[in-house]
């Protein structure tokens, strides 16, 4: 299960659905002013866009949309909006486990950070190449670059506003040590990320959270653990628009009834997993979930 960074698709995402109506209004306006000048509404324009697109699950169009904005927002000095575009997309790579792109966006980020000059931004693109170097199996340069990036979060003047960098930190640890297999270490990160969700008590990111706790109880053979975090992260997805790594808490479900031999259960939940198999899901659970529906033909 080298399950990968879903989280990313949590932090600073909540009024989106709101934030594009308004954004359309605005633009239908602004598109009618003639307006000449009007490069930095074009930008944020195919920026929202972009990333509404991606995250409701049209990666074609998403992706289309950031990356003209870069194009343009590189072109004429808006470095502010192209270093927001690449961390879209390297969310978006981390997501779909596609390392090549991953490094390449996430070293043009860090290319614009240090023309932006500003420390946070280096601090949250250390965070996205400490992950970069876990799931690329380089788990020491991994763990010194996410330590780097929290040195800069954790300061008294940005606890408050990068709070959710330092969850993920503290997940990126768990993941690291995840991947691993030092189990008891994996958990102690993990929860110490999901008290910093508590915190914050809006914070999708707990689904993805509890939905790792689940796997490693279910790799350390503790499955009526495996099974409390399991249902614990749907439900806590059920409070979220977002749906990456949910077909995984299925297929765990899924895994966990059938050994208890509790086949409409089980059944009952690999058929909820299908829902999300095509536009969430990465490549190896695909695998595994066909490989189990064509075992029922």
């Amino acid at each position: 299960g080298n399950l990968v960074g879903l989280i990313e698709y949590y932090i600073d995402e909540k009024s989106l659905e709101k934030e594009f109506l308004e954004l359309e209004k605005f633009y239908r306006e602004f598109s009618c002013a003639k307006c000449k000048d009007c490069i930095e509404e074009e930008i944020l324009y195919l920026y929202l866009h972009g990333r509404f697109n991606k995250n409701r699950g049209d990666i074609k169009g998403g992706l289309d949309y950031l990356n003209r904005m870069i194009y343009i927002a590189e072109d004429k000095g808006y470095y502010e909006y192209a270093y927001n575009g690449y961390l879209q997309l390297a969310h978006y790579y981390v997501n779909t486990n596609n390392l090549a792109m991953m490094e390449k966006v996430i070293n043009r980020a860090e290319d614009v950070s240090n023309i932006l000059n500003d420390m946070c931004k280096n601090a949250i693109v250390w965070r996205l190449k400490g992950y970069f170097n876990m799931l690329s199996g380089n788990y020491k340069e991994g763990e010194e670059y996410i330590y780097k990036a929290l040195r800069v979060f954790d300061t008294f003047e940005n606890r408050e506003k990068y709070i959710l960098n330092i969850v993920a930190c503290e997940f990126y640890l768990g993941e690291s040590y995840r991947l691993q297999k030092v189990y008891e270490d994996a958990l102690n990160h993990y929860f110490k990320s999901l008290r910093l969700c508590d915190d914050n008590e809006d914070c999708p990111a707990a689904a993805l959270i509890f939905s790792k706790i689940g796997y490693v109880k279910y790799e350390q053979g503790i499955i009526d653990e495996a099974q409390f975090y399991y249902l614990k992260s749907l439900k806590a997805y059920d409070n979220t628009i977002f749906a990456w790594g949910r077909s995984e808490v299925y297929y765990y479900l899924y895994s966990i009834y059938a050994a208890k031999d509790m086949m409409e259960k089980a059944n009952g939940y690999l058929e909820e997993g299908l829902k999300y198999l095509d536009r969430y899901t990465s490549e190896d659970m695909k695998n595994k979930i066909y490989k189990i529906l064509n075992s029922q033909k």
